[in-house]
Formats: structure tokens, C-alpha cells, sequence
């Protein structure tokens, strides 16, 4: 059964597969392919129709079944997302 948009709380982890939408205010975390390439198509946001490239953090994606596993009964994931400003 597929998550409505309205059901998703903030810490969430989704997994997208290929061709699905999702909201656009999420944090990649990891990418699960061979050649680490995500691209997105944002024309619901911009109106533009070229797919965006989008990259991981190596760090997050090299260290992601530490940091979220759902065996570890830690409720909260070992890291802080901040916003930097420049």
C-alpha cells in the first residue's frame, strides 16, 4: 500500500523506487544503483522538463545500515541534519 504524501513525519526514511513521485522536500541519503546516478524530474516544481542530477553524501551512503538500521533499538538515527548558511 503506497504512504500519502500527508501521512510522511519529519525523520521519516523513504525508499523511492524508479518512476515514483515523492515529496520534494527529502534528503538523499543513499543511491542504490551501480553507477550512483540519480536524476530528478522537477517540471511539477519548475516547469522544467531536463532531469536534475542529484549526488549522495558519501559519508551517509558508505555508513547507512549503521546509521539506520532497524535492528539497532536506538529510536532516533546517530546523526544531526542541519541547515549551513553560506
Amino acid at each position: 500500500m503506497p504512504t500519502k504524501s500527508e501521512d510522511i513525519k519529519v525523520g521519516d526514511l523513504l525508499r523511492i523506487k524508479d518512476g515514483q513521485s515523492f515529496p520534494a522536500d527529502c534528503i538523499l541519503l543513499k543511491i542504490e544503483n551501480k553507477l550512483q546516478e540519480c536524476f530528478v524530474k522537477t517540471v511539477a516544481l519548475d516547469g522544467e522538463r531536463n532531469l536534475k542530477p542529484k549526488v549522495q553524501c558519501k559519508y551517509l551512503a558508505d555508513n547507512f545500515e549503521n546509521l539506520f538500521d532497524p535492528a539497532n533499538k536506538e529510536t532516533k538515527p546517530r546523526i544531526h541534519m542541519q541547515t549551513v548558511k553560506p
